[in-house]
C-alpha cells in the first residue's frame, strides 16, 4: 500500500474512515470495544457504517475490510475502474519517478493538472458520478460469496446497506420495503452474512419476529433480532411477566 515511506501514513487513514479494522472477538453482538482514541467528527458516522467498535477493535491483528470498503470498491470498479487496475498505478509509479528525477518534460503540477482536470480526469469522473449513480448503488455493500456465487440474487434477495447510523439490512429490489438494523458483531464477521442469516435478521425484526412456538406456561416464544444480535421473548409486549434472553454469538 503506498511506498515504504508513506506506508504508515496510508493504513492509520484507512482505518480512521473505517475502510479496514481489527475486529475484536465480542462474547456477544453489542460486545467487543475498541482501545484506540474515540472518533468525532465525520468520523463518528464512518466507524458506525463500518459496525462500531466492535469491528474497528484494538488495532492489533491482521486488518479485514468493512462494509464501506466493499461499497467503495464496488463503486469504483464500476464507474472508475482505472483507478483500481494495476496498471494504473504501476504507470503512475514512472511519472512520480520521472519527476523525481528531473526529467526536463515532466512536472509535479503539470501530472496533478491531468490528474484531476484531464479528459478522464478524477473531477470529471466525480461529476459524473454524482450525476449517475442511484442512492442504492452507493449504500449498498455487495459482498462476494464465498462460493465465487456472486451476490445478486430474485426479488426476495435481502441485501446490506451501510448508512450514517450503521448498516441495515432489507430487500435488495424494494427501497421502500421495511429495514433492520445489522447486529454489530455480523459486520465484524462478514462470514456470518449468509442469505439465510440475512433473512433471518429482517424476519426477526419488530415486535413480532418468528415465532418458534409455545412455552411451557403456554405464553409464545418468539425469536427476534435486534440492534445487538438475537434474542428471545416470551410473552408479549406490555405482558405482565413478559421476559428476554439473549442469545449467544454462535447462534
Amino acid at each position: 500500500v503506498g511506498r515504504p515511506s508513506t506506508y504508515a501514513a496510508v493504513i492509520e487513514t484507512l482505518r480512521k474512515r473505517a475502510y479496514v479494522g481489527s475486529p475484536v472477538a465480542p462474547t456477544s453482538y453489542g460486545g467487543g470495544a475498541s482501545n484506540r482514541p474515540a472518533p468525532g467528527g465525520a468520523a463518528i458516522s464512518a466507524h458506525r457504517a463500518a459496525g462500531g467498535g466492535a469491528f474497528v477493535g484494538n488495532g492489533r491483528g491482521p486488518l479485514v475490510p468493512s462494509l464501506t470498503a466493499f461499497v467503495v470498491c464496488s463503486l469504483l470498479e464500476e464507474h472508475c475502474p482505472s483507478y483500481v487496475d494495476p496498471t494504473f498505478t504501476a504507470a503512475m509509479e514512472s511519472r512520480l519517478d520521472l519527476i523525481a528525477s528531473g526529467a526536463a518534460d515532466q512536472t509535479g503540477v503539470g501530472y496533478l493538472a491531468e490528474y484531476y482536470e484531464g479528459d478522464r480526469g478524477l473531477a470529471g469522473v466525480v461529476a459524473h458520478m454524482e450525476q449517475t449513480v442511484l442512492p442504492d448503488d452507493a449504500k449498498r455493500a455487495r459482498i462476494p460469496s464465498p462460493k465465487g456465487g456472486g451476490t445478486d440474487g430474485g426479488k426476495d434477495e435481502v441485501a446490506v446497506f451501510v448508512g450514517p447510523w450503521g448498516p441495515y439490512v432489507r430487500l435488495a429490489a424494494d427501497p421502500a420495503s421495511p429495514a433492520a438494523p445489522l447486529p454489530s458483531g455480523m459486520a465484524a464477521d462478514l462470514s456470518s452474512l449468509t442469505p439465510g442469516a440475512l433473512r433471518a435478521v429482517l424476519d426477526g425484526h419488530g415486535q413480532n419476529g418468528t415465532l418458534l412456538g409455545q412455552h411451557p406456561d403456554g405464553r409464545d416464544l418468539r425469536l427476534l433480532v435486534g440492534r445487538y444480535g438475537a434474542y428471545l421473548r416470551i410473552g408479549e409486549p406490555g405482558e405482565e411477566g413478559t421476559r428476554t434472553q439473549t442469545l449467544p454469538v454462535a447462534v
